[in-house]
């Protein structure tokens, strides 16, 4: 099964039935998301391969579905494989939202929210909004008010990356994205100001994709972009992920503004000296 889940899209009906059918389902699905991080740092990779978080999307949600009393074992294995998986998302701006997605729902069906802090869940929260599972995600962590007093306390909080996902995303009208992202890169100065950091550029790369997904009118700095994208020490050269915009409608009748994202990167060729 380990092979066939590596190699074939499955059904959720599949997954429901094979995971009812074994003595021991928290275990299977351990081993599942183990093998697949090893997979992954074989690869040199940090993001899972996409057919393998699709699947994953689907043991999570099943497991949550039928899980019974908790194992402590299994629940420290779960502790220990979050943890190796939360380092290898950039959680300011998740290369891909569906793995950020899986991420959540693992952390979910095994209880596992105080892995994360306040600050990283609503990043990681606000980049899944817009799938099916978003309301969900919202509820069990604790995010389950009115949209507009959330993106307030967002930004009551400086927390402008993930509330300017939603004012986008929703396209609320009482709130200025630009006002709050020019806020943003203010902030971003004054950090790289010293050593460049990892969660620094996350941070641009955040910035940059918002103004591209959504055709936000502001001027990034040169000098910030050259500064954490080339200048870092002992860094690789940074992958830039081409986004464009469409527009989708719910079933819900609500007009969702969702970034599409390509899948393969463009590594930047300029040498660092």
């Amino acid at each position: 099964m380990l092979h066939e889940f590596s190699s074939e899209a499955l059904g959720r009906r599949e997954v429901s039935s094979y995971l009812t059918a074994i003595s021991n389902p928290a275990k299977f699905v351990l081993d599942l998301v183990d093998r697949q991080l090893r997979t992954a740092y074989r690869r040199q990779k940090l993001g899972l391969q996409d057919s393998v978080v699709k699947n994953l999307v689907l043991f999570f949600e099943e497991l949550a579905r039928i899980r019974g009393s908790e194992n402590p074992q299994m629940q420290l294995k779960a502790e220990e494989l979050a943890s190796i998986w939360k380092e290898n998302i950039t959680i300011e701006a998740p290369s891909s939202s569906h793995e950020a997605l899986a991420f959540l729902l693992f952390i979910m069906a095994f209880g596992l929210k105080s892995l994360i802090n306040e600050e990283e869940t609503a990043l990681l929260v606000s980049s899944v909004f817009h799938y099916t599972q978003g309301p969900k995600l919202f509820h069990f962590f604790g995010l389950k008010r009115k949209i507009p007093e959330f993106v307030r306390d967002l930004i009551k909080n400086h927390q402008y990356i993930p509330a300017v996902r939603i004012i986008c995303l929703l396209k609320l009208k009482d709130f200025s994205a630009t006002t709050l992202l020019m806020k943003e890169i203010t902030v971003l100065r004054h950090s790289a100001m010293g050593k460049v950091k990892n969660k620094d550029v996350g941070r641009l790369r955040a910035i940059v994709e918002l103004v591209a997904d959504y055709k936000l009118d502001i001027d990034l700095p040169g000098e910030l972009i050259a500064k954490l994208m080339f200048l870092r020490e002992n860094s690789t050269p940074p992958e830039l992920h081409c986004s464009v915009e469409v527009a989708e409608a719910t079933s819900s009748g609500v007009d969702l503004l969702v970034p599409k994202r390509e899948t393969k990167p463009f590594v930047n060729p300029i040498k660092q000296f």
